[in-house]
This record gives C-alpha cells, sequence and structure tokens, in this order.
C-alpha cells in the first residue's frame, strides 16, 4: 500500500499540542472522515481501515498524561509503546527520560511517530510489524498500550499477549476509554482522567480513561 502521510500533510494535517498532554506537540487530522475517504480513493480500497495513527485517541492521551505525572516510574527504563499510532506515549515515555521504542504495523505510522519525535526534540526507536504472535520481548521493563479494546479479536489478542509479558516480569500499562471490547477482569485501575476529545472521533465531549495495570 502506498504511504499516505504525503497526502496528510498536504491537506489535512494540523500541528497542535495534544489534547490533555500540552507538553507535546503532534500531529492530527483536521477532519478524519475526509481523510480516510481521501486514503481509501488513493489507494483505490474501499474497504481500507481507518488510519488509526491520523488522531490522538483518548486512551494514549491519557496514559500519555499517566507517564508525565509518574516520571520517576519510567525514568531510564526501556520502554515499548505497542500499537503506538500518533506515537503520543511514546514520545510522554521519552519525555520523562525512557529509553522509549514505539510499535505499530503501519509504517506510516511509524514514520509520523519519528516525525513527532523530530519536532519534540526527542529520541524514539521503532519496531515494525504485529508483535502478538511473538514472544513478548525479554528486553523491555515496561510494555504500554492505549486504546486497543475497541475490536474484540485486537482486544484478546492484546490482552493474551500482555499478561504472558506480566508474568515473564515485564510491567505492563493499559488505558482504556470505555470501549466495548474491555476485559472485565485481570486489570488493576491506577488512575483516571476526563480527556476533552475531538467531534470527529467521539460521540461525547470529553471521555474518561482509566489507566489499568495488567496482572499476571
Amino acid at each position: 500500500m502506498p504511504s499516505l502521510l504525503g497526502l496528510f500533510f498536504d491537506r489535512f494535517a494540523r500541528l497542535a499540542p495534544a489534547l490533555l498532554v500540552p507538553e507535546l506537540r503532534l500531529w492530527s487530522a483536521q477532519d478524519l472522515t475526509a481523510f480516510w475517504e481521501a486514503c481509501q480513493a488513493a489507494t483505490s480500497n474501499p474497504t481500507l481501515e481507518l488510519p488509526y495513527w491520523a488522531v490522538v485517541w483518548p486512551g494514549g492521551a491519557g496514559l500519555a498524561r499517566y507517564l508525565l505525572d509518574h516520571p520517576d516510574m519510567f525514568e531510564g527504563k526501556k520502554v515499548l509503546d505497542l500499537a503506538a499510532g500518533s506515537g503520543i506515549v511514546a514520545l510522554a515515555a521519552a519525555r520523562v527520560g525512557a529509553i522509549s521504542t514505539a510499535n505499530d504495523i503501519d509504517p506510516d505510522a511509524l514514520e509520523l511517530c519519528r516525525l513527532a519525535s523530530q519536532i519534540n526534540g526527542l529520541q524514539i526507536t521503532d519496531l515494525p510489524g504485529d508483535l502478538l504472535d511473538r514472544d513478548p520481548p525479554s528486553w523491555f521493563h515496561v510494555i504500554l498500550a492505549g486504546d486497543v479494546f475497541y475490536e474484540q479479536r485486537l482486544a484478546e489478542r492484546c490482552m493474551r499477549w500482555m499478561r504472558m509479558a506480566a508474568r515473564a516480569g515485564l510491567s505492563c500499562l493499559v488505558a482504556d476509554a470505555g470501549r466495548r471490547y474491555r476485559p472485565q477482569v485481570g486489570l488493576t485501575p491506577l488512575a483516571s482522567y476526563t480527556v476533552p476529545t475531538l467531534p470527529e472521533v467521539e460521540t461525547t465531549a470529553a471521555k474518561e480513561v482509566t489507566v489499568y495495570e495488567i496482572g499476571r
């Protein structure tokens, strides 16, 4: 699939302080639906999935806020942002002094993360591909995921994988904005945030986001 970043920056991207996390500047689509439709037209693929990296989702914003509010928990740690999307969590990890890595299956997401790290004066590395069918990388200390419970299969795969990581001794945190497929067991709440939302992303003006630790 061709890169869609050119289209994004040419017609849709807006650089601004992130909602709830004004310490970071990120790009987001000014009209996510219009951008999605333009992507489908550009690729001649009317079933192309939503480009999730084109906006900052509430769960990611809440998790990034948690990192910035608790820097001592992450400073100096090797941190993986699973399904990084816009990169807000990976960037927040780098901001508090973590050795930060962004993972995503979409190369456009990782390129956007790299550009965002440069604009924010931060350093992150990337780890491309789907990690969920492999053993969790043992060299990380912390695994983070924001807003990954919106689809049933993804939610189940992420939770299973992060529980494996927790059993291996890694600290695993996930943030959720009340998505339909959030697991009902195995999550210990750590903090909650009211996150302002974009009208084209959510049906309400704000979402309550909870940061959880995943148990073994």
